[in-house]
């Protein structure tokens, strides 16, 4: 089947009603799609070839949008308070001496982008454990969010924190503004975000062969570092790829 993603090629007959089965082709079933596998499978005598399930449902997710709602993903990531190696010039003969801080300090970053390339990013400090991720700091952001865009549809992983009743309880009381959607499992190239995340680990100015002298001004220089670069990343490029 031309168009087809390399995870639906050479589908045999089984494997394709199973997933009629499951809901995954029921438009095509509709269509007398299950009696065109039979022929197929008959005449040739080799596995059938799955339908076309048309555009994935990120596209129809941003090609349907209601009127003034942003598309939004999200994502979170630490940064620890350390010195992060990369290539770096040296006398030849000689090896590089990295500072190291032995602190277990890092940073909580939750980030948002938008369709129209807005970005929304907020620091967190995390000494002791005293902030963590999970459902107060991912309801807190979820509530700088509203604010900012006022209704909006999320993609998302399916972290522990975005799974909690009480994340849930406040999705479902505010459900005419907010619209959750989940990435797939185990598909990080599909967020946008992750690209965020290694040009700031990549960055020499900011964390890449660079120690601080005190975690508040690291903090301060990676905070500085989100307010003013513009990533501008095209959602779609990453969403229906």
């Amino acid at each position: 089947m031309d168009g087809a993603p390399n995870r639906y090629k050479n589908l045999y007959l089984k494997d394709a009603v199973s997933n009629i089965q499951k809901g995954k082709y029921i438009a095509y079933l509709k269509n007398g799609g299950l009696q065109k596998l039979l022929r197929d499978q008959r005449a040739t005598g080799k596995p059938a070839n799955p339908p076309s399930i048309g555009l994935k449902k990120a596209e129809k997710t941003i090609a349907y949008a209601p009127y003034g709602w942003q598309i939004i993903v999200e994502d979170e990531s630490f940064i620890c308070y350390e010195s992060t190696s990369r290539r770096v010039w040296i006398r030849k003969g000689t090896k590089p001496i990295r500072l190291v801080t032995g602190s277990h300090s890092k940073l909580l970053i939750f980030g948002a982008l938008t369709l129209s390339k807005k970005q929304t990013f907020r620091t967190l400090k995390i000494k002791y454990k005293k902030v963590m991720f999970n459902w107060k700091t991912t309801l807190n952001f979820l509530r700088l969010l509203k604010r900012k865009y006022r209704r909006f549809i999320l993609f998302w992983d399916r972290a522990t924190p975005h799974r909690d009743w009480r994340v849930k309880r406040y999705l479902k009381a505010n459900e005419n503004c907010i619209k959750i959607m989940y990435f797939p499992r185990a598909t990080p190239e599909a967020n946008p975000t992750e690209e965020c995340w290694k040009q700031t680990k990549g960055d020499s100015e900011v964390v890449a062969n660079k120690i601080y002298d005190s975690f508040d001004e690291f903090h301060t220089a990676v905070t500085g570092f989100y307010k003013k670069k513009r990533f501008n990343l095209d959602l779609r490029h990453y969403l229906c790829h």
